[in-house]
């Protein structure tokens, strides 16, 4: 995953390209979802090939709409006395 779109890189060429165009930040392809709304540096793509390898399944997370708030640290495991914030774009659904 590159620019929040999928790409596909040919293993004999090298060659790279794009799968899709239309990914923009919170609203791409094949992000892990989680519970904190904290999407991690470097995580993996999740997508699964078709056993013919013609098609590749995955989803598209549309996160744009969903509010916005910080994670915080109130007691911080370094014992420091000061809260930290956690991520500070953090994204999470109502509460129902």
């Amino acid at each position: 995953m590159r620019d929040d779109n999928i790409w596909v890189q040919d293993i004999n060429t090298g060659e790279e390209r794009a799968l899709t165009q239309d990914g923009e930040p919170f609203y791409c392809y094949g992000s892990e979802s989680s519970a904190w709304g904290v999407k991690l540096a470097g995580g993996t793509l999740e997508a699964l090939w078709s056993p013919d390898s013609k098609r590749l399944f995955t989803l598209q997370m549309d996160t744009r709409q969903v509010k916005v708030g910080p994670l915080m640290e109130y007691a911080p495991q370094d014992g420091s006395l000061r809260p930290r914030i956690l991520a500070a774009e953090r994204r999470y659904g109502p509460a129902r």
